[in-house]
């Protein structure tokens, strides 16, 4: 009897993650009148998950005052639009009382409130802001993105609960989840200044912008939108530079359509027109960089996000931004330091976390990788790069349950993530599990039935059956 050797083919394993700590926001085509949308008659149904704080909670009716916010605005916006919002769960959450800033709110309900199955979060605050004390002197404010899935409302605790106001800055907010823009008519519900005398009415450029958005994918963004449309959203945002005090988002908002358009030259033309009017914008200095990166030019890249890191002293989004630069670069060293420096200025990062388990796996220092992703997991736990990272690092330290349970996670959050599943046939191959490796990658060109590395692995699974079934039965015979 005698056993024949054979050597192990390597498989080609996905490299480490790259997170990108700032989101851009669209694609092109004829302009197209919102009332030919065929699915204009359809009722979109937004399925949404309410979220209130510790604050919020100390009143005896919170329960009451969102569903009773909700019903007043979903109505409306039924009406108006036929979108109906669909309050699918109710729940708790917890806000850092030390957090004076909105935005920073909005950021920390995105880390810890997942989704679970519905279209928009909506958070409920009674949480101090510096925006609310200094700028407005009303029941309640709120703050909600262009095309995304988050909305943050805050009510003033020391002001009695109005339901009228409730229900209007809830309707504002959602607006700007399909895209309208604070304007300066004061009988629209998209002016800022909202208080009892305010009526549900939206002004006729938001309206339109309402009709040819209320399909938007809020998982997908701007890039869901019928791309027929695109041309004249870009117009109606350009006709309301003309009288908009915040012309600067305009500008901004406008530059992200063309960026997910892939027209990165209008893009930066856009973004630098926002910074004529506020030079030390962070966030146009950010979007500028990262356009000026994805053209490649990394030096110009570098020099925009360098200057944002200046101004950005609420979350360290710019020093994430800028070490991305910095890894393409392959100026580790300096990468590392911004991510300190954002972890500094923010501990809560859970981005900033991510990617330097990213730079520490490249550096093969596997400990540093895992303490940090579990850093971003206990910020995010539903983080799926941090879960995939961390099966790298493990698979790294050749500790392979930890690796695939990792890789499971990542799979779990984002079934179609290609990478953790091509790694996770990887750690089944290595530990002699053919017949799961050839399933998992069986899954992945499922999925993606082009993937090269996929097929090769595959391959490579195949012949090492087929190496294991020769051998057995020459052992046998």
């Amino acid at each position: 009897m005698w056993i024949k050797r054979y050597k192990k083919r390597s498989l080609l394993m996905a490299l480490v993650t790259a997170v990108v700590g700032f989101l851009l926001f669209v694609s092109d085509g004829r302009a197209l009148n919102a009332d030919s949308d065929p699915f204009n008659n359809a009722v979109r149904i937004v399925k949404v998950k309410a979220v209130a704080d510790e604050e919020f909670r100390k009143s005896p009716n919170w329960v009451e005052e969102i569903e009773e916010s909700f019903k007043r605005s979903s109505a409306f916006y039924e009406e108006q639009f036929g979108i109906k919002f669909e309050l699918k769960q109710i729940g708790e959450w917890i806000s850092d009382n030390n957090t004076k800033n909105i935005q920073k709110l909005l950021r920390q309900l995105k880390d810890q409130v997942g989704k679970e199955g519905g279209d928009l979060v909506v958070g409920f605050t009674r949480q101090s802001t510096n925006m609310a004390e200094c700028v407005f002197n009303r029941a309640a404010l709120g703050v909600a993105l262009p095309f995304n899935d988050y909305v943050l409302v805050r009510v003033n605790k020391n002001a009695d609960f109005n339901y009228h106001v409730m229900a209007l800055v809830l309707t504002h907010e959602l607006g700007h989840v399909f895209g309208a823009l604070h304007v300066d008519d004061s009988s629209s519900i998209m002016n800022p200044s909202l208080n009892d005398s305010s009526i549900f009415r939206f002004d006729d450029n938001n309206r339109e912008l309402i009709k040819l958005t209320r399909f938007v994918d809020l998982d997908k963004g701007v890039m869901s939108i019928n791309k027929e449309y695109l041309d004249r959203i870009v117009t109606i945002y350009k006709d309301s530079l003309k009288y908009d005090f915040e012309n600067a988002s305009r500008h901004l908002l406008i530059g992200s359509i063309y960026n997910d358009l892939g027209f990165i030259d209008e893009a930066i033309s856009a973004y630098k027109e926002a910074l004529k009017l506020d030079r030390k914008d962070p966030e146009s200095l950010t979007r500028l960089g990262m356009a000026y990166a994805e053209k490649g030019l990394l030096d110009e890249a570098i020099a925009e996000l360098s200057k944002a890191v200046r101004f950005d002293s609420i979350d360290g989004v710019a020093h994430v931004n800028l070490s991305t630069v910095l890894v393409r670069k392959n100026m580790l060293n300096e990468a590392v330091d911004q991510l300190k420096k954002a972890i500094e200025i923010n501990n809560d990062n859970p981005d900033a976390h991510c990617m330097l388990s990213g730079i520490y796996i490249r550096e093969g220092l596997f400990d540093e990788a895992v303490y940090e992703c579990k850093l971003a997991l206990k910020i995010r736990p539903a983080y799926a790069n941090a879960h995939y990272n961390m099966g790298i690092a493990y698979h790294g330290k050749l500790m392979y349950d930890n690796a695939v349970s990792a890789y499971k996670e990542a799979i779990n959050i984002e079934n179609n993530n290609l990478m953790a599943r091509n790694n996770l046939g990887i750690a089944y191959y290595e530990q002699g599990l053919l017949n799961e490796a050839e399933s998992e990658y069986l899954k992945l060109l499922q999925i993606d039935p082009v993937n090269e590395m996929a097929i090769n692995n595959l391959e490579a699974v195949l012949l090492a059956k087929r190496e294991a079934l020769r051998c057995e039965t020459v052992r046998k015979d």
